[in-house]
């Protein structure tokens, strides 16, 4: 399982189509699919249900894009963390302050 392929399935779950996931994403459709088919493979259940024009979160898939989500957003705030302790590093460092 792939970081990717966790915001490749909480965008398709909020877009609810493919194509329009895939065009947030800056990536093509087909590989936005390719990767799907590839995560529910490995984990071994169906994230979504696909019909000719709908796409529905299974009942896994909803576990998935919660947990999916909640990494995503852990991740965020990480990023944010780290470039506010490094923005007080360098802001120590300017003043003449090390420690």
């Amino acid at each position: 399982m792939e970081f990717r392929q966790l915001l490749y399935a909480v965008q398709i779950a909020q877009e609810r189509n493919f194509s329009r996931a895939a065009e947030k994403l800056h990536i093509a459709q087909p590989s936005l699919s390719q990767q799907l088919s590839k995560l529910e493979k490995e984990i071994g259940v169906l994230l979504f249900q696909r019909t000719t024009n709908s796409v529905e979160l299974t009942h896994a898939g909803e576990v998935f894009v919660d947990r999916a989500q909640k990494m995503l957003d852990a991740m965020e705030q990480l990023k944010n963390e780290m470039a506010d302790i490094s923005q007080t590093k360098k802001e120590r460092l300017s003043s003449g302050r090390c420690r």
